[in-house]
């Protein structure tokens, strides 16, 4: 069985974009990215050795940007639910459209014949024929004739439908809740008694029942509270206010009045010397006036606050204070450790030998009575008191007195002095220090092991092995083993070794030289010489045809030459390579080809 393919008469050409295939009495012809000279009648034939059969189709393609049927509505839009709705339903429109794949229709809705605009209640959509649009919460104003229109190159066709959508009344009145309603109702019409009724007419002029109470003294930064009582309690015309030297009192975060039935205060927090004066407290209401007066005294603070916040502190202080810079006075509180003799040293500074620049130093006494708590130790240089710092450590510890001197300089030089001194007297120590400066350049070798290793192999260069005689130097060079090569051709792009002996192996003059048909070779990418003790070779990493020729050898000393020579053979590659490189891939290309035919 054979199939084959025409088009409008012709052979099919098959290419990147038509490709058939047959499989099992399936036979189908793919056309990919379809043009419109792709149009026209395209039959399939069957052939065997009993007769043949074939089937014809006609293909239409129109090109790109035009139509080709026009739109035609195949079923009348139609709502979900029927009939008549109410508000706030949601409402759905279908209908059904040819062609379905046509990509340049365009749908539009129309609104008693006015384009709609989509949005969050309104959602069109339209796949592959099938035409709808949701309503999301219908209202009375979307009652209508509702129209699809769809349009292309061709023509326009439309579709309608009625809807009637009943709406609900613009003002709710009736209640949502009858149960709270009826309460309510209850509650506005139920008599409450009260203990008291007014009415809106002032009785008789206020008068204070409780004047403002005379003030104490008050300290800056307490709180101030004022209160009174005024009648009568229930006149809805009374009026209260606060003065403070004649100016209105307003509320603030500092000063907040409070009038409750007769009753009226005033809070002042955190009252400062500016609120001294005279505070009034005002009644006024329809009848007449009444007013109630207090004084208030302020006493500020200063502007530095000098008093000690902890007074015992205060004390010890100044008992420290007093022992530091008094000469010879005793706290009270430390009388009983008054010292019982004047210090004297027990062991003194001892002589130190002379010191290098970079070294440390330690000096160290003793001195007695050990357990005084007045004693106090100084230390000078040349006269001149010395401070502990990050090169000089100092310490003192139950009558052991000490000075550490770190990386010590040239300037460290000269006499140095301890003092211990306590009430009853003092008592010195001296030792003299010297400092040898190193040199500004210095000369001396940092790795003495260094510079002896350097002076052996700076001999190594004029040494001489005792193996050499006089006699191996007189000996002329010998080939042992001759040049020898690859065994026959050797095929392009193979590597190529060569290889000999030669005697004597103990001399160190003699010279090993390579040529290539009687010029010299050099040493390169591709070529590589080796020679160790008696043996020579030469290797060639790649070959080309040029290589083929005559190698030769040629070993040289004071006493004669020796020469050794091979000849190499190379045959080079094809310009163009026809065999295939990989011969199962060859055959199974070859069995693919002969099927599709």
């Amino acid at each position: 069985m054979k199939v084959f393919w025409t088009f409008n008469g012709r052979p099919l050409q098959l290419g990147s974009r038509l490709a058939t295939f047959y499989d099992f009495g399936l036979v189908t012809l793919s056309i990919l990215d379809a043009r419109s000279e792709d149009s026209g009648t395209y039959v399939c034939q069957a052939r065997n050795s009993l007769g043949q059969a074939e089937s014809v189709c006609r293909l239409t393609c129109a090109p790109r940007g035009k139509s080709v049927v026009k739109p035609m509505f195949q079923e009348q839009l139609v709502a979900a639910p029927a009939g008549d709705l109410n508000e706030n339903d949601y409402v759905h429109l279908e209908t059904r459209l040819e062609p379905r794949n046509d990509p340049h229709i365009l749908i539009e809705w129309y609104h008693n014949d006015r384009l709609i605009q989509t949005g969050q209640r309104l959602r069109p959509h339209y796949d592959f024929g099938i035409v709808t649009l949701d309503i999301v919460g219908a209202y009375a104003e979307d009652s209508g004739v509702w129209t699809v229109k769809a349009t292309n190159s061709l023509g326009t066709d439309s579709s309608s439908v009625q809807l009637k959508v009943a709406g609900k009344p613009s003002l709710l009145l009736d209640s949502q809740h009858p149960e709270g309603l009826s309460k309510i109702a209850d509650l506005e019409y139920k008599d409450f008694s009260r203990e008291f009724t007014y009415n809106d007419v002032s009785k008789h002029e206020p008068r204070f029942v409780e004047q403002l109470a005379r003030l104490p003294d008050f300290n800056e930064g307490e709180k101030l509270r004022l209160e009174a009582q005024v009648e009568p309690r229930g006149d809805p015309n009374m009026k209260v206010e606060w003065f403070l030297n004649g100016r209105p009192i307003n509320n603030g975060h500092r000063t907040r009045s409070v009038f409750d039935f007769g009753f009226s205060s005033l809070d002042v927090l955190d009252i400062q010397t500016r609120d001294a004066g005279e505070y009034v407290i005002r009644a006024t209401n329809t009848l007449g006036t009444a007013e109630s007066k207090t004084f208030l005294k302020v006493i500020g603070k200063g502007g530095i606050n000098s008093d000690p916040q902890y007074a015992a502190s205060l004390d010890k202080i100044r008992d420290l204070e007093a022992y530091e810079h008094g000469s010879g006075y005793i706290p009270d509180n430390i009388q009983d450790e008054r010292p019982v003799a004047a210090p004297t040293f027990v062991e003194g500074l001892q002589p130190v030998p002379e010191l290098r620049e970079g070294q440390s130093i330690h000096l160290e006494c003793s001195v007695s009575p050990p357990n005084d708590p007045t004693l106090q130790i100084e230390w000078f240089f040349n006269g001149r008191p010395l401070h502990s710092g990050s090169r000089f450590r100092t310490f003192n510890d139950f009558g052991s007195i000490g000075l550490d001197i770190l990386t010590v300089i040239a300037e460290d030089s000269g006499q140095y002095t301890v003092k211990a001194s306590n009430a009853l007297g003092s008592n010195t120590s001296s030792v003299q220090i010297q400092v040898k400066a190193r040199a500004s350049i210095i000369l001396e070798s940092q790795a003495p092991g260094g510079v002896e290793k350097i002076r052996e192999l700076e001999d190594m260069l004029n040494y001489k092995p005792d193996s050499y005689t006089e006699d191996a130097i007189h000996q002329a060079p010998v080939f042992t083993q001759q040049l020898r090569g690859p065994p026959g051709k050797v095929k392009e792009g193979q590597s190529m070794h060569l290889d000999c002996s030669v005697q004597p192996t103990n001399d160190p003059t003699l010279k090993i030289e390579w040529f290539f048909n009687g010029r010299p070779l050099n040493t390169g990418s591709r070529c590589r010489f080796t020679h160790d003790l008696d043996y020579v070779a030469l290797d060639m990493t790649y070959v080309f045809p040029r290589d083929a020729g005559e190698y030769s050898v040629k070993a040289t000393n004071s006493s004669g030459t020796a020469i050794s020579t091979s000849k190499i053979f190379c045959f080079g590659k094809k310009n163009i390579v026809t065999e295939s490189l990989n011969p199962r891939a060859l055959s199974k290309i070859q069995q693919l080809e002969a099927w599709n035919l």
